[in-house]
């Protein structure tokens, strides 16, 4: 297997969780299976929990997977043991997470029914189905508190998702607590965890059937948490997810969906560990995601440095500026070595004549007022030659498409404006692609293009300034090693 994204050979990666050992070595658990050929069912899913470890999450070693155990988990350190939690119904310890005793039933210390479902009623929509479990050491008060998904037991049939809460002091005997988020809007939420940051404690999860990811703040842990924004934090293609602190700073990790309509094997979905990616939040309490400042330390060669050389224009009209010097609006700059790109009947195109396949391309981008004609601007890259990453200034939106028009994703530009420098950042590894704007990431997603192709510079509709253009190659086939001793997991079933 040749992926940046970790992805166990011949299987696939669902629910997981992260905990650094001994030795800053990090240990991934996760659900694992295979599906048979044809059908989209994890048939063995829950046969064993998939096991592997790293030290810098672009690097991973796959381990033989834990067969005592299946299931979403989560695994904490206590004391000077480790626990596996499954579910939230068992229990299980180990020493150096790899050996690990006989799961222990859970001990629960009172009644759930008074907050959540207790019966499943498939005509009335309810099942019950407690899972997901997250699990926080509260040091002032001494206790373990669990947050998981569940359904409160009243209201409107298709807004019970809740995040349910429940407390322990010794990780086997559990309280149930009321629910620390229910907004009355979600069936289902999934794959709860938290992020404590500036004071407060932010929430994350995603929907049911699994898609997007969703975030909520509270000034306590225990809650209430309201949803910050209207919608997903980020696009449809994330699903579970966790993120862990590392040297005073967050990172994030998910699941990452393939797109079904032209997925690299049915035999592997759901996805596979997303990259890390670098957590912040904004003065308003928005999530910042950008880039995994290790990955520059990948860089290859420095293929294209500017406009200077290397490119050829295909149509419309490009000027390269020698100097700087004022934008016809007055109160810009064109910095020297700049490209103005212009069309409004056609496109212009302005081809690199470097094919590149893994890549980490920085631009600077302004859609200028040059002109009254137009009411669009529009500009973008073509990358590996046939996908198009567009910007529309006028629509506030990003847009991932092949090039004959299907659209792949769609990123809100909230507030972009006209005569404003942008700095965007794509990063395309193998078959996953990241788009950043000004350091905030818009899309990350799987994207199947040829494999390699060349880049070009796209206007239409208007007028766009690139400037500060550098590409750099990055490693290809960044292999998986597999543990010695077969596949991790029986046969596909038949």
């Amino acid at each position: 297997m040749h992926r940046y994204e970790y992805h166990p050979i011949g299987h696939h990666l669902n629910d997981f969780t992260l905990i650094e050992g001994e030795e800053e070595l990090w240990h991934l658990f996760h659900i694992t299976g295979r599906a048979p050929k044809g059908s989209p069912a994890l048939s063995n899913e829950h046969l064993a929990e998939g096991h592997a470890v790293t030290r810098d999450f672009i690097h991973w070693h796959e381990l033989p997977p834990v067969a005592e155990f299946s299931a979403a988990c989560f695994v904490i350190k206590a004391s000077a043991r480790y626990a596996m939690i499954k579910g939230i119904s068992h229990i299980s310890w180990s020493e150096d997470l790899h050996h690990w005793s006989p799961l222990e039933a859970f001990v629960y210390t009172n009644d759930p029914a008074q907050w959540y479902e207790t019966r499943t009623v498939p005509e009335e929509a309810r099942y019950v189905s407690r899972r997901d479990p997250f699990i926080h050491y509260d040091a002032e008060t001494g206790k373990y508190l669990m947050l998981y998904c569940d359904r409160v037991g009243k209201g409107e049939l298709y807004g019970r998702g809740c995040v349910g809460a429940l407390e322990s002091t010794d990780l086997v005997h559990w309280t149930f607590l009321p629910p620390v988020f229910h907004s009355g809007r979600h069936f289902y939420c999934e794959s709860p965890h938290l992020v404590i940051s500036g004071g407060k404690y932010h929430l994350f999860f995603s929907l049911s059937p699994e898609g997007g990811l969703r975030h909520a703040v509270s000034e306590t842990l225990r809650g209430p948490y309201e949803e910050v924004g209207e919608g997903n934090v980020l696009p449809a293609y994330f699903g579970a997810s966790e993120a862990i602190e590392r040297d005073g700073a967050w990172l994030f990790f998910a699941r990452l969906l393939e797109r079904e309509e032209g997925r690299l094997d049915g035999r592997l979905m759901p996805g596979s560990l997303s990259l890390p990616l670098a957590l912040t939040f904004d003065q308003h309490d928005r999530c910042i995601f950008a880039p995994y400042q290790q990955l520059a330390s990948l860089h290859g060669a420095l293929l294209i440095d500017g406009f200077l050389e290397g490119w050829r224009p295909a149509s419309g009209t490009w000027v390269l500026n020698g100097e700087e010097t004022a934008a016809q609006n007055h109160f810009t700059r064109v910095p020297a070595g700049a490209v103005l790109g212009s069309a409004y009947l056609g496109e212009a195109r302005l081809h690199s004549t470097t094919a590149v396949r893994n890549f980490d391309l920085t631009c600077t981008l302004q859609m200028p007022t040059f002109s009254t004609a137009s009411m669009h601007f529009r500009g973008g890259v073509l990358l590996r030659g046939s996908l198009r990453l567009e910007i529309d200034a006028l629509l506030q939106t990003a847009i991932l498409a092949e090039e004959h028009g299907t659209v792949i994703c769609t990123a809100p530009l909230h507030d972009f404006q006209l005569d404003r420098y942008y700095t965007l950042r794509i990063i395309f590894l193998e078959q996953f692609l990241q788009v950043y704007l000004d350091g905030r990431l818009l899309m990350y997603l799987s994207a199947y293009s040829a494999p390699v192709g060349h880049t070009a510079l796209l206007v239409w509709q208007g007028e766009a300034v690139f400037s500060a253009f550098t590409l750099y190659a990055m490693p290809e086939n960044a292999s998986i090693p597999v543990f010695p001793g077969g596949e991790p997991l029986r046969a596909e079933c038949m």
